[in-house]
């Protein structure tokens, strides 16, 4: 196993443990108020549980790609990067008194399936080592970030490349030319 697959495996098994446990940690409230609005007969706790479990759902939904795990990407990484259809890069600013204390750069990776998941990069190095084997892995990913692009992913990811194709807005990642 290369340093690129040892550290995608670790990132990406990190972010999952993080989800799981928050998922799981999240249950115990919702045991809880069923259990004392069964118990009790108490109507409003037992409909906040029910409202607890709906949010539930909708995080695992929203966070499936987090939660698959480092076999599942780094298949598909290797031997379906077609699946993978665009790596969008962005920075988040950490502020303290709305002065800006640190920012990071990450990369977020979207599949025909709608699953993504999101890298962040501990510093320049780490983040140009893992754009760099992104760039031969997956070279038929689009890169970057446009309005368009959100709304056109949305709308149908199995034709995402080829309607970016034909607006001129599409950016191979294979294509990107870095300056020394």
């Amino acid at each position: 196993m290369t340093h690129f697959e040892e550290s995608l495996k670790i990132k990406i098994n990190t972010i999952r443990n993080a989800y799981l446990l928050g998922l799981l940690g999240s249950m115990i409230p919702v045991g809880f108020l069923l259990y004392g609005g069964i118990k009790f007969g108490i109507l409003p706790l037992t409909i906040m549980a029910f409202g607890l479990v709906l949010f539930l759902t909708l995080f695992y939904y929203l966070s499936r790609g987090s939660i698959l795990g480092s076999s599942y990407w780094l298949n598909l990484i290797y031997e379906s990067p077609d699946q993978i259809i665009w790596v969008k890069p962005f920075k988040v600013k950490e502020r303290v008194a709305l002065m800006p204390v640190d920012e990071k750069m990450l990369f977020k990776l979207y599949t025909i399936g709608k699953v993504s998941i999101t890298f962040s990069f501990e510093d320049k190095y780490e983040m140009r080592t893992f754009r760099d084997q992104f760039m031969k892995l997956i070279p038929n990913a689009h890169f970057g970030y446009s309005i368009q692009a959100q709304m056109l992913y949305k709308k149908n990811p199995s034709t995402f490349i080829s309607t970016l194709k034909s607006t001129n807005e599409y950016f191979a990642l294979g294509a990107l030319t870095i300056a020394s």
